[in-house]
């Protein structure tokens, strides 16, 4: 009965892993950023948020266009449907990138 209960403790931990990583990383990300900031000022800050805005942005269109080569490649050996399958997912990333100009946008707009 021990060792079961050791077992669900392990499957707890591994399943909540994810977010926690995520969360670690989005913490160093902004500790970074203030570091930079208090290091070189505002300005200096101003430079690191808009580096890391292309650098998001190009990150993004790297995995979209991976994606929709992907989507592409299936639809091509008949796995998928040219109008439905890829259509649909050229769609779904228009509107995923939209969404990602639009963010960075209104996180501009709120600065200024």
């Amino acid at each position: 009965m021990k060792h079961r209960m050791n077992e669900l403790r392990l499957s707890d931990l591994h399943r909540h892993e994810g977010p926690a990583a995520l969360k670690t990383l989005l913490a160093c990300v902004l500790m970074t950023v203030g570091i930079v900031a208090r290091a070189g000022g505002m300005d200096a800050g101003k430079q690191g948020l808009s580096t890391l805005q292309i650098w998001l942005y190009s990150c993004a269109g790297i995995l979209a266009a991976c994606y929709l080569i992907y989507s592409g490649v299936q639809s091509f050996k008949g796995r998928g449907d040219w109008v439905h399958d890829f259509g649909t997912d050229c769609i779904k990333v228009f509107v995923t990138g939209a969404g990602v100009v639009l963010a960075g946008y209104l996180f501009s707009a709120g600065g200024s």
